[in-house]
C-alpha cells in the first residue's frame, strides 16, 4: 500500500500521465515543462526585433550581465523560440499563429509590436491564457484590464508622458494652455489624457483643439481656433509631419516664435531624434521656417533610460558582440536581418530592442518563479503566469522594469525629459536639457541652465 495520487511511487519507474517522467531521486512523476517563446514583431524593423531575440540567446548561454537578478538558477532556458512576422494588414494570420503556439505550450507571446494588432490579439491570447508582452505598443486604449487582460508591455504608454505635462507647466509659473492634436484615437487619447491630468493637479486649464494628419486647412482651422482662445502656450501633440504643417500655418498668425508664446511639443522632435534632425527631415521649403520657429520651444519626450546610461552599458556591449554572418545564418531570425548593412547593424540599438530584451527577461523570471510556485508536479498556466509577470521588479536593458496592475510599465522606471530648443551660432539647433519629471517625484528643473525662449 504506497498509496494513490499524483506524486505517488509509479509501479516499475513508469508515469501514465502525459507529460510527466520518472524522476528517480524523488521517486516521483515530475511535469516536464519545456519553456517555449514565441515573438509577434513586424520585421519591416529588424532591428527593433533583434533584441528579443539577443535576450533568449544570453539566456541560453548563461550570460546575465545585462540584468544581473537573473542569474544564479533564476531563469530556466528556452527550449524553443518561434517567430511570426507581423503586418497590420494581416491580423488573421496572427491570430492563427497566436492560437496555435497556445496549443503547442508557448508560455508567452514577445508582441506584437503594434497596438492595432495587440488590440485584436490580447482577446484570443485571454481566451487560451497566452500572456502577451509587447515591446512597442503604446495606446492607452490597451491600459483597460477587463478588455485586455492578458496584455502587458515594457514599453511605456503616452500617458506617462500627459500625466507630467500639466505638472511641468504649473512649474513655470504657467496656468492655461492649449493643446493641438491628431483627430485620431491617439492624438484623442492624448489630449484627454492631459485634459484629465490637469483637472487633478488643479492649477491648469486645458482646451483642446483636432486637426487631420495631412490636411493644412484642417491644420488652418486648428491654429485659428487656438488663436482666438488668447492663449499664450501652444502644446503640440503629433508626427513631426504634422508639426511641419502646423509651423507652416502658426507662423502667419504669430502665435509661434513671437516674443510672449510657448510652444511646448510633445514627442513630434523626441521621436525624431533632435530638432535639427526634424528641422532636417523638414520639406526643403519649410526648413527655414521650422529653424526659426524652433528656438525657444520646450521638447518633451518620455525614456525609460537617459542617454548618459545607456551609452556603453551592459546591453550595448552585448548589442556591439553581434555579427551580421551570425544573425544572417541563424535559422529564426535569418530572412528577417539578411536586407541589414553591417553599418545599419552596428549602429547605436534602439529603444525598442531594450524593450524587447526585457521582455524576454520578464517572462523568463515570472516563468521560473510560476514553476516554483506549483511545484513539480504540474506546469503553470496562463493565469499564474501573468501574476507572476505583474509582480516582476528587476534592472533591465531599458533601465528598471516593473508592471502594474493593468499590465502597463510601472511610472517608477519613466522618465519625462524636459529640453529647451536653442540656435547656435552656425544656425544648427540644439536640444539643452532643463529639467525632468520622475512619477512620485515630481519635477526636478536644473537651476545652473537658463531657459531660452522666443
Amino acid at each position: 500500500g504506497g498509496g494513490g495520487g499524483w506524486g505517488a511511487v509509479p509501479p516499475d519507474g513508469y508515469c501514465p500521465e502525459e507529460g510527466t517522467l520518472f524522476d528517480g531521486e524523488t521517486q516521483t512523476c515530475r511535469a516536464v515543462c519545456p519553456f517555449k517563446l514565441g515573438i509577434v514583431h513586424d520585421f519591416t524593423w529588424p532591428k527593433e526585433g533583434i533584441g528579443a531575440v539577443m535576450a533568449v540567446e544570453a539566456i541560453n548561454r548563461g550570460d546575465f550581465s545585462v540584468v544581473p537578478s537573473a542569474g544564479g538558477g533564476a531563469v530556466q532556458n528556452v527550449s524553443q523560440l518561434l517567430l511570426h512576422d507581423e503586418s497590420p494588414n494581416a491580423v488573421t494570420e496572427a491570430v492563427k499563429t497566436v492560437t496555435q503556439w497556445a496549443s503547442d505550450g508557448v508560455a508567452f507571446s514577445i508582441g506584437p509590436s503594434w497596438s492595432l494588432v495587440s488590440a485584436t490579439l490580447s482577446p484570443v491570447a485571454a481566451l487560451y491564457q497566452l500572456p502577451l508582452i509587447s515591446h512597442w505598443a503604446t495606446s492607452s486604449t490597451l491600459s483597460d484590464e477587463r478588455q485586455y487582460p492578458a496584455f502587458s508591455r515594457t514599453i511605456p504608454t503616452h500617458d506617462s508622458l500627459m500625466r507630467a505635462v500639466p505638472s511641468i507647466l504649473s512649474e513655470l509659473g504657467w496656468r492655461a494652455c492649449v493643446i493641438l492634436h491628431r483627430d485620431d484615437a491617439l492624438g484623442t487619447s492624448q489630449a484627454l489624457g492631459v485634459q484629465s491630468a490637469a483637472a487633478l493637479h488643479g492649477s491648469m486649464d486645458v482646451v483642446a483643439f483636432a486637426f487631420e494628419p495631412g490636411n493644412l486647412a484642417s491644420m488652418r482651422s486648428a491654429v485659428h481656433s487656438a488663436r482666438d482662445t488668447g492663449r499664450r502656450v501652444i502644446v503640440f501633440s503629433g508626427s513631426d509631419v504634422d508639426l511641419f504643417d502646423f509651423i507652416e500655418a502658426a507662423e502667419p498668425e504669430g502665435i509661434v516664435g513671437s516674443e510672449g508664446y510657448a510652444l511646448v511639443d510633445i514627442n513630434a522632435v523626441h521621436n525624431v531624434g533632435s530638432s535639427e534632425s526634424a528641422a532636417q527631415n523638414a520639406r526643403p521649403e519649410l526648413q527655414e521656417a521650422v529653424r526659426r520657429v524652433l528656438p525657444g520651444s520646450l521638447v518633451m519626450g518620455y525614456t525609460t533610460l537617459r542617454s548618459d546610461e545607456a551609452q556603453g552599458d551592459a546591453f550595448e556591449r552585448q548589442w556591439g558582440q553581434l555579427s551580421r554572418e551570425e544573425l544572417v545564418g541563424d535559422p529564426t531570425m535569418g530572412e528577417y536581418v539578411a536586407a541589414m548593412t553591417e553599418q545599419e547593424l552596428l549602429s547605436p540599438p534602439s529603444m525598442a530592442s531594450r524593450y524587447g530584451y526585457d521582455g524576454v527577461f520578464a517572462s523568463a523570471l515570472a516563468w521560473t518563479k510560476a514553476r516554483i510556485r506549483v511545484g513539480a508536479e504540474r506546469c503553470p498556466t496562463g493565469s499564474e503566469l501573468l501574476e507572476e509577470l505583474r509582480g516582476v521588479d528587476f534592472q533591465g536593458a531599458s533601465g528598471r522594469v516593473t508592471f502594474g496592475d493593468n499590465g502597463d510599465r510601472g511610472d517608477a522606471g519613466v522618465i519625462v525629459m524636459i529640453r529647451n530648443t536653442v540656435a547656435l551660432a552656425g544656425g544648427e539647433l540644439q536640444d539643452v536639457e532643463i529639467g525632468v519629471y520622475v512619477a512620485g517625484t515630481g519635477v526636478q528643473f536644473d537651476n545652473s541652465v537658463t531657459p531660452v525662449w522666443p
